[in-house]
């Protein structure tokens, strides 16, 4: 339990902040001038496309094979998601899925449309996609892929 002594706001502020980073809960991020919705509309459809998400703990199941930027891919009830971040923008991302043959795909750019292309192909002779991201202002996207087939990665 947090000690409510006399403090200043600040103080007070302080310790509530230490006390709730000690059982996992972190303050968003508030920015400075202006408010955040636009930040909200911006990515909130990303989000959305990761509601119900499970996390693909399968070995190697995305990997970046040229390009900078961080990926991760999840099980959702619209498909295969890859989340891209971390990317500079205008840069040139090549991904590979492992695991998943698909037979479509929906890409979901910050903003709706900052510029992000992206083109899924499938990898020959291999359960898996490549999909190349041209990325636009933001760095950031979400791929759902449409599965055809799953398949385990050891076969």
């Amino acid at each position: 339990m947090i000690g409510l002594t006399r403090q200043t706001r600040d103080n007070h502020t302080e310790t509530l902040s230490r006390e709730l980073r000690k059982q996992g809960v972190f303050r968003s991020y508030v920015a400075e001038q202006g408010n955040d919705t636009d930040v909200f509309e911006a990515f909130g459809p990303l989000f959305r496309a990761l509601r119900g998400r499970r996390w693909v703990f399968t070995p190697h199941a995305v990997k970046v094979t040229s390009g900078a930027a961080a990926a991760n891919v999840y099980e959702t009830p619209e498909g295969i998601a890859l989340c891209v971040s971390l990317a500079a923008p205008g840069s040139v991302v090549h991904i590979q899925v492992r695991g998943v043959k698909a037979t479509g795909s929906q890409l979901i750019a910050p903003g709706g449309n900052d510029g992000t292309t992206a083109s899924v192909v499938a990898t020959q002779g291999a359960i898996a996609v490549e999909v190349e991201l041209t990325m636009g202002s933001h760095g950031a996207a979400v791929v759902v892929l449409t599965p055809a087939v799953s398949a385990d990665v050891g076969e």
